[in-house]
């Protein structure tokens, strides 16, 4: 990975179109701190559904202060190397930001991905603790080749990885979530674990008047 260039690569977009101009939401990110004007993004857990994306796109441009957080914590652990290691992330360290971070094991370099680590703020939104599971095992299928294919961007490719979108859950009007990934290299220096942060808001809005598509 090289020192963030100001360019950026549509990874895929769900609806067709290409997440050149995200949706904007001003305010404070529940469960993530400060998000200020950031562009909004889509989980699809169990409870939600789809409303508006998923989105990806391989980027150095990252808005929200937490986000830009972690992937500058990224670059000074990674040094002159290709990624930082999985030993040098220090979670306990990074008790500020944990609680919205997952790390994933690639299985078979990316055919699959198990959760090793899970935040509790991830729990809280998504309403499941996926510690320990197979992203097959836990993640819709509706939606799953989508979001494999952002994970194996973000292990093999040259750039983080950008997702966002809004979802629904039952009972808590529209949710926006935006997400980091990042590659992580085993004791060999071979890439083989991701980590990534989310960060969510409730959007209070009516489904006849749901955003737009990006770039639309």
């Amino acid at each position: 990975m090289e020192n963030r260039p100001n360019n950026h690569t549509p990874v895929w977009c769900s609806l067709g179109g290409m997440p050149d101009n995200p949706l904007l939401c001003p305010g404070k990110c529940l469960g993530g701190g400060d998000m200020g004007e950031v562009p909004m993004a889509i989980s699809h857990g169990p409870a939600m559904s789809a409303v508006e994306g998923p989105f990806a796109e391989q980027t150095w441009d990252f808005t929200p202060p937490a986000l830009r957080w972690l992937l500058d914590h990224w670059l000074e652990k990674r040094g002159d190397r290709d990624c930082p290691r999985w030993r040098d992330i220090d979670l306990p360290s990074m008790y500020k930001y944990a609680p919205n971070i997952v790390v994933k094991d690639a299985v078979d370099g990316g055919r699959d991905f198990r959760v090793r680590f899970w935040g509790t703020a991830v729990t809280e939104w998504l309403r499941i603790d996926a510690t320990g599971k197979l992203l097959s095992e836990y993640f819709p299928a509706n939606g799953r080749e989508r979001i494999l294919e952002a994970h194996r961007q973000a292990l093999t490719g040259d750039m983080p990885v950008r997702r966002w979108g809004i979802s629904i859950y039952p009972e808590r009007s529209y949710v926006g979530f935006e997400n980091i990934t990042l590659p992580l290299a085993n004791d060999a220096g071979e890439r083989a674990h991701i980590i990534s942060m989310s960060l969510y808001r409730i959007i209070d809005t009516d489904p006849s008047t749901a955003p737009a598509q990006p770039g639309t």
